[in-house]
């Protein structure tokens, strides 16, 4: 190789070096903790209040509608919103959390390589601290999401200060996980009418049919039925093999920190609201969610 194709190459790895790091930081600065953030969204329809409440009171949690976004500046054309939570929603209130999706109708359309933003709307918390300062505390232990804050505009008027809390989804799994195609889970019960404590609790009590468990998890990836399954009776009836199926560290961390901030709408005692990632080592890895309670 000559020497002058040889500092081409050098120059081009110091260029394309400094992009990725400076990418990589921007993205973690966007949650950087104790920032707020400044959302703006115009929705399509004018109806959209009438819309949304009816969708999120029908049980609708997947349907849309769309919306220009503008985050610090930077304007994202046909975003996805919707209501998220459960709790947390009342039809008489404007302040509702949001669940916008950047890439809803172009694909890969991101902002600093996140592509769902998920706002809270801080109902049950007036000292503003709990979900932030939690997913900070929750981060020197295990993978959690970045949070921090995000005041909030709706066709220009403020709605309000919100928690602004990093979606786990395939890009949070690539970043802590290196993978983002493997089967993945969340803890979410179709409906909380089942006892307490009995909803998503990787109890081997509905036989060995995978569709018995299905009102129970959500699938967020293309496949992953069998996993779950052979994870959940490992769990319950081949204990000295758990380490073979599950994050054994990151599980009692995530016990710990659950127990310690008294984090009940959680694995420990609505058995809701956390996730599940298998590793390219098939190992199934427990991740926090919904710390605003």
């Amino acid at each position: 190789m000559s020497k002058g194709l040889r500092y081409i190459y050098y120059i081009l790895f110091i260029v394309l070096s400094s992009s990725f790091s400076n990418r990589l930081n921007a993205q973690q600065e966007f949650y950087e903790f104790g920032q707020v953030r400044e959302i703006r969204i115009y929705f399509e329809d004018d109806n959209w209040k009438y819309i949304l409440d009816s969708l999120f009171s029908s049980g609708d949690n997947h349907s849309r509608i769309k919306a220009d976004v503008i985050i610090d500046g930077e304007t994202y054309p046909g975003c996805g919103v919707r209501y998220k939570g459960f709790s947390s929603w009342n039809s008489d209130e404007t302040k509702n959390p949001f669940n916008i999706k950047l890439d809803y109708s172009y694909e890969n359309q991101n902002h600093l390589g996140y592509k769902k933003l998920k706002l809270s709307n801080v109902i049950y918390d007036p000292s503003f601290l709990r979900e932030s300062l939690s997913y900070k505390i929750a981060r020197s232990y295990f993978p959690a999401s970045g949070a921090n804050y995000a005041n909030l505009y709706i066709e220009d008027k403020l709605i309000g200060l919100y928690s602004n809390v990093e979606a786990v989804d395939e890009c949070f799994v690539e970043k802590h996980y290196g993978s983002n195609d493997n089967p993945f889970f969340k803890g979410n019960p179709e409906s909380l009418s089942y006892p307490f404590g009995q909803n998503a609790n990787l109890a081997y009590s509905h036989g060995s049919d995978t569709t018995d468990y299905m009102p129970y998890y959500k699938l967020e990836s293309d496949y992953g039925w069998t996993e779950l399954l052979n994870l959940i009776y490992v769990l319950n009836n081949d204990t000295a093999s758990i380490s073979e199926v599950i994050n054994v560290n990151q599980t009692l961390w995530m016990h710990a920190f659950n127990y310690t901030l008294l984090n009940l709408d959680s694995y420990i005692a609505y058995a809701q609201n956390y996730y599940l990632y298998m590793d390219d080592n098939n190992i199934f890895n427990p991740i926090i969610w919904d710390l605003n309670m």
